[in-house]
């Protein structure tokens, strides 16, 4: 996943401009409305984070697996062994 940044914070900054005007216009107490927006914004950062962290499966292949030369993302080496499987493939099943 790549993550840019600035269109983010320009796409969130718009969205929660229009949320708080919303809100303003229904009655909504200040107090309240900076809870949401804070609440939001701190979605908003778990969003970046999950999408510095995970590298996609179609880079892994490309690479043919893991190494530190190719700056895999900690994370996903972190959890390596969680996400390898060990297959015994038996040639001369009918199935």
């Amino acid at each position: 996943m790549e993550w840019n940044n600035g269109r983010e914070q320009k796409i969130f900054n718009e969205k929660t401009a229009v949320q708080k005007k919303q809100m303003r216009k229904a009655g909504m107490p200040e107090e309240k409305i900076e809870e949401i927006c804070t609440y939001d914004r701190k979605a908003h950062n778990r969003n970046r984070a999950f999408a510095e962290q995970t590298v996609s499966l179609d880079a892994i292949i490309e690479k043919q697996g893991f190494n530190d030369e190719w700056g895999m993302k900690p994370l996903l080496e972190k959890n390596m062994q969680a996400l390898s499987v060990e297959m015994e493939i038996d040639h001369n099943s009918t199935f």
